[in-house]
C-alpha cells in the first residue's frame, strides 16, 4: 500500500508542477475518494486557499493526475478516502542571460 501511495503522490506532484507556473503562492487541501480500479469517484476542498480560482486549480491537479493505478490486492476496501495538500509556489520566470557591453 505504501508503494501505491508513493506513486500516487508522485503523479499528483507532477500535475501540480505543470499548473504551478504563474500561480500565486497558495496552500490547499483536497479530499478525494478512489475506487478499486483507481478512478476518482468523489473530490472536494478540505481547506481552501481563499481564492476560488486557485481552489479550482487544485481540484484540476487531482483530476489531471488520475486515474491512478488500481488499488493493491492487499487493500481489502472497495474505496480509499485520501487527503492531499497541494502547494502552489510562485516561481520567477527564467530571465535571459545578461550580455556584456
Amino acid at each position: 500500500m505504501q508503494a501505491w501511495k508513493q506513486r500516487t503522490n508522485a503523479r499528483i506532484a507532477r500535475a501540480a508542477n505543470r499548473l504551478a507556473d504563474g500561480a500565486p503562492h497558495a496552500h490547499i487541501v483536497v479530499g478525494f475518494v478512489v475506487n478499486r480500479s483507481g478512478r476518482i469517484i468523489e473530490m472536494g476542498i478540505v481547506q481552501s486557499s481563499g481564492n476560488p480560482y486557485i481552489d479550482g486549480a487544485a481540484l484540476a491537479v487531482i483530476r489531471m493526475a488520475g486515474p491512478f493505478s488500481p488499488l493493491p490486492s492487499s487493500y481489502t476496501g472497495q474505496i480509499l478516502p485520501l487527503v492531499q495538500a497541494i502547494n502552489f509556489v510562485h516561481r520567477q520566470p527564467d530571465r535571459p542571460a545578461r550580455r556584456g557591453r
